[in-house]
């Protein structure tokens, strides 16, 4: 799982997943998936000094990692303007 979102238009959120690799070749996850695993927990905890720091040891060992950056700039964002205090987690898609 890398992102939950709320559509445009929809009252449900979309949970968003990516394929990594396969069960045989995911050795290379080693490094840096049980960071980003913990990164992603902290956002939906709200923790986003945590999970900022987290995605940015994931950018560190992944520079090219675009969803680390996007999550570094959410982290950025709630940090400076928090969320509404029911904030569940997921990012209104319209928001980017």
């Amino acid at each position: 799982e890398i992102d939950a979102v709320l559509p445009a238009r929809s009252t449900d959120a979309a949970i968003i997943y990516e394929l990594l690799a396969r069960r045989t070749e995911a050795n290379h996850l080693d490094g840096w998936l049980p960071e980003f695993q913990a990164a992603i927990a902290a956002w939906k905890n709200g923790e986003f000094a945590n999970a900022r720091a987290r995605f940015s040891e994931v950018a560190r060992v992944l520079p090219s990692d675009q969803l680390a950056q996007l999550y570094i700039a959410r982290c950025d964002r709630f940090l400076t303007r928090p969320p509404p205090p029911d904030w569940n987690g997921v990012w209104p898609y319209s928001d980017g």
